[in-house]
């Protein structure tokens, strides 16, 4: 999975990989959740954004995702956090990428503003979120993943490039596109 990290293709194709797996992820959830997944560096462009990716429950806003890509600070948590509180958001998840830089203090102080209005928030480092996701799914099979990533890509408009990354790593590692 870390190798479809290596190009980062501005944030796509972190975006592109939590996407998918949150997904996969509610499939196999109880209830009725609609996971969105929109355009990279565009959040916030339509009404209808909040985060990166967000999740719907019985047709209700319920969390957002913001996946970076690139080193950020507070304020970025801070506007990120405070769409999911205006939307009337349950929870928030901040995912940063391996080469990310940030201040770890200033950061947990943001978390716990947060939590005390009553956001149950997640900072995580992107390896970390998609293990725990990979740990959770009942089953995945690479069909399964596949055809998630493609469904992903598709709803996020990714560049051709990042396409074309996907296809050439599918076929490195033999997985075959039905």
């Amino acid at each position: 999975m870390s190798r479809n990290l290596h190009k980062s293709f501005e944030g796509e194709t972190s975006a592109i990989i939590v996407g998918s797996l949150e997904l996969l992820h509610h499939q196999y959830m109880k209830g009725n959740y609609a996971v969105k997944a929109h355009k990279v560096n565009q959040s916030g462009a339509s009404s209808k954004e909040v985060g990166d990716i967000d999740i719907y429950s019985d047709g209700k806003f319920y969390y957002s995702i913001e996946v970076k890509d690139k080193n950020f600070n507070q304020y970025d948590v801070e506007h990120a956090f405070n769409k999911v509180l205006h939307n009337h958001g349950k929870k928030a998840a901040f995912i940063y990428g391996n080469q990310v830089k940030f201040n770890g203090e200033s950061i947990s102080r943001k978390v716990k503003e947060f939590e005390n209005k009553g956001l149950f928030v997640l900072v995580q480092d992107i390896n970390s979120h998609i293990r725990n996701i990979l740990f959770r799914l009942p089953e995945c099979t690479k069909q399964d993943f596949m055809n998630s990533l493609i469904t992903t890509s598709e709803s996020v408009n990714c560049k051709e490039q990042t396409k074309e990354w996907m296809v050439q790593l599918f076929s490195e590692l033999q997985w075959e596109s039905k």
